[in-house]
């Protein structure tokens, strides 16, 4: 059985268990939060292995310097459009509308502040990590991309001494794959955990809206896909996308 249909097994299996033991599904809210800190987990170290790999898998200092000023292009513009997708979606089939989560009374009684706009200078200064290690710790996903770009242009202007460096992110990277296969067949478990939680605390009353935002995110996300990353591989890398997608099932599978 594909791990998805286990996912949804598991989503339905939480939902009818959470209506069923009701309040008492509180007792397996600590499932589904080892489930979400384990993806965090993952999330960092897999980011800038794989980057820095990546990276230093091109030797041309010209292309690298390409590549990397495309790499942070491509990743600001593609999460704009994101963005923008996500607006279109939310306020076309008002997402969240009816969604009502009961909250302590210290937390309404908090003024709202709005926040401030930054400005385009403000922006491009916050993606240039001042302290890696503290952008790590944070989890800034761009701010640790900017800097597994750098690290992995100088791994490669280092030559021979850089080796044992990119042999370690290589190695780290093919490990963090298995790890990320490793957590994801935990999947089941901790959405079923959730979804118990989420029932048998909120009910119907949330579920329906919470049914309501994902597939209106799974519709938004396919969209995406379609517009935006197939016609980056069609129009941009000459690729076709059919073949493109069948050869990233053949290598999921292997």
């Amino acid at each position: 059985m594909k791990l998805w249909m286990k996912i949804f097994i598991g989503m339905i299996l939480g939902v009818i268990t959470g209506m069923i033991i009701g309040p008492s599904a509180e007792y397996l809210k600590p499932i589904g939060t080892i489930f979400l800190s384990l993806i965090n987990m993952i999330i960092v170290p897999l980011v800038l292995s794989s980057m820095a790999v990546g990276i230093t898998s091109i030797h041309d200092p010209k292309k690298l310097g390409r590549v990397g000023l495309r790499t942070l292009v491509m990743y600001l513009a593609t999460t704009l459009v994101a963005i923008l997708f996500g607006l279109l979606f939310v306020n076309l089939f008002d997402v969240g509308h009816g969604l009502q989560l009961q909250v302590s009374a210290a937390t309404a009684a908090k003024p709202i502040e709005a926040a401030s706009t930054p400005s385009l200078g403000s922006i491009l200064l916050s993606i240039i990590p001042s302290n890696p290690v503290a952008a790590m710790v944070k989890g800034d996903i761009i701010q640790i991309i900017i800097f597994a770009l750098f690290l992995g242009m100088a791994i490669n202007f280092a030559g021979a001494k850089g080796e044992p460096l990119k042999n370690f992110f290589a190695s780290l990277a093919d490990v963090m794959y298995r790890l990320t296969s490793l957590v994801m067949e935990f999947a089941p478990i901790g959405v079923f955990a959730i979804m118990a939680w989420v029932a048998g605390t909120f009910g119907l009353t949330v579920l329906i809206p919470l049914l309501k935002f994902l597939l209106v995110f799974y519709v938004a996300s396919f969209v995406h896909v379609i517009i935006v990353f197939c016609g980056i591989l069609r129009f941009m890398a000459k690729v076709s996308v059919l073949p493109f997608f069948r050869g990233m099932g053949s290598g999921r599978r292997s």
